[in-house]
């Protein structure tokens, strides 16, 4: 029997196919190049078909993005004188009135014309400019135009060759007159840095307004001086520097350092006045010599330390140093495995003179070796109240032999002897969630045995595996328990 709403679907799906009138296309300008702006060049050519409407709009659209556009070419060579034709044949047929808010390109050019590209866009006072090449081995001495440009807001420059083809960035390009006074995001992977005036070139004068740098395998620098007043968000990854010094004030709010100090010299020194800074990154890193904070973090809220380096005493210090203006983290990430003689060596000078007592979770990777052990001690002597602990578990012995077995009879012993000296640790820790990339290990059955003796506070136990169960972790529902609430769950 016919309803009422069925009925009224039928009628509704008349008047569509009666109304042959194309609303879309009578859409102004403004509102169909921002439709058209979510789809790459390639899509966006093939609706000039459409209808007269439609014919030469595509080519006012403010923005080009060909980083996805792909060509049936199998030639290396073949192929990148095909894209060049499109861009060509694309600008060519811009009206000058147009300008190119968003021009985007990942690919094969060559240098010459990747050259006149530039130039073009920038005549069409593009915003945001992002060149993701590959040079073919050829080096590309960046247009004095860009520059000059006003308009340009973002700017990322990356080449897909090994190091010797890369973008090549003079000083003087921006110190000068003019510079990139709209400039407000800036990224750089493999450029070169051409002279010795290049440490300095992030400065207030050069870049005003920029918010967001980063630096990524460029070349050509070992000295590095950011002092962007408005800069807010700074990376600097794989790169080889001796001395940092940041100083941009109170708008830093985020800094990721990433393999960028694989080896400290003699006078090696990271200078930082950053003190609104909120997450702080320093990841694969040796300490430098010197560490100096001008103002310490008290609105610190996500570290993640990636240490590399030996228990040398002098390795130590610069340490304690390091992490003493961290104490204010309530949330912290910490690779145990390359720094555990740092943190066995300050566990062995007392600990630090400043305790976490901000830090609430703690997330530790590790292999709970026995030669990790002092230093996540270490960790845990001086998070006294710690909410939840993650321990990420990546390394682990499997065998079964006697001198094992009795290794890990030693280590139970190890955590044991450390009991009284974690007691606030132990009294305050509510949730522990352990992970382990592979099968569950005898030193993850030690540790959680006296986590869960020993946690007085303790609500919530969780562990969590990549592989199969072997039948190790059953045991833990047996163990002894120091808190009466506590919740256990095996994933």
């Amino acid at each position: 029997m016919e309803t009422r709403v069925s009925r009224g679907r039928e009628h509704l799906l008349k008047e569509a196919v009666e109304d042959k009138e194309d609303r879309i296309s009578n859409f102004p300008d403004d509102i169909l190049h921002h439709i058209l702006s979510f789809l790459p060049v390639q899509s966006v050519a093939k609706t000039s078909l459409l209808s007269t409407r439609w014919k030469y709009l595509w080519a006012t659209i403010p923005c080009l993005d060909f980083s996805e556009f792909s060509i049936k070419e199998k030639r290396h060579e073949r192929k990148r004188e095909a894209m060049e034709l499109i861009i060509k044949t694309v600008l060519a047929g811009r009206h000058a009135n147009f300008n190119i808010k968003v021009f985007r390109f990942k690919g094969n050019l060559g240098c010459a014309y990747l050259r006149d590209c530039i130039c073009q866009v920038v005549r069409h006072s593009v915003e945001e400019l992002e060149l993701d090449v590959s040079l073919g081995g050829e080096i590309c001495y960046l247009p004095r135009c860009i520059f000059t440009c006003d308009s340009l807001k973002s700017l990322t420059l990356k080449t897909l060759d090994d190091r010797l083809a890369s973008f090549r960035f003079y000083s003087y390009n921006v110190t000068g007159p003019g510079g990139l006074p709209s400039l407000q995001a800036l990224t750089l992977k493999q450029v070169h840095f051409m002279d010795r005036h290049s440490a300095a070139i992030f400065s207030g004068s050069s870049f005003p307004f920029l918010k967001r740098l980063t630096l990524n395998n460029c070349m050509g620098i070992n000295l590095l001086n950011i002092g962007c007043p408005e800069l807010e968000y700074l990376q600097v990854q794989y790169m080889e520097i001796n001395h940092m010094d940041i100083s941009v004030g109170e708008r830093l709010k985020n800094l990721r350092v990433i393999s960028s100090y694989p080896i400290c010299k003699n006078g090696s020194c990271v200078k930082i006045f950053a003190p609104n800074l909120e997450t702080f990154l320093w990841e694969n890193n040796e300490i430098p010599e010197k560490w100096e904070v001008l103002h310490s973090f008290p609105f610190l809220k996500t570290c993640r330390i990636n240490i590399v380096g030996t228990g040398h005493p002098f390795i130590v210090n610069a340490t304690i140093s390091f992490l003493a203006n961290l104490v204010s983290a309530p949330d912290l990430y910490i690779d145990i495995h390359q720094s555990a003689k740092i943190f066995s060596g300050i566990q062995f000078k007392g600990g630090l003179p400043s305790p976490f007592l901000n830090l609430r979770t703690l997330e530790v990777l590790t292999g709970l070796n026995k030669s990790e052990i002092p230093g996540i001690v270490c960790l845990f002597r001086n998070a006294p109240l710690l909410h939840a602990l993650k321990l990420e578990i990546d390394r682990c012995h499997y065998e079964c032999s006697r001198a094992l077995l009795d290794n890990f009879s030693y280590t139970e012993q190890l955590w044991e002897n450390e009991a009284q000296a974690l007691t606030s640790f132990l009294n305050h820790l509510k949730v522990l969630k352990i992970h382990v990339h592979f099968s569950m290990c005898e030193s993850v059955i030690i540790a959680t045995r006296f986590l869960l003796k020993h946690g007085n506070a303790l609500q919530e136990v969780t562990l969590t595996s990549n592989r199969h169960h072997n039948g190790k972790e059953e045991s833990i529902f047996s163990f002894p328990r120091g808190s009466p609430h506590v919740k256990i769950s095996i994933d």
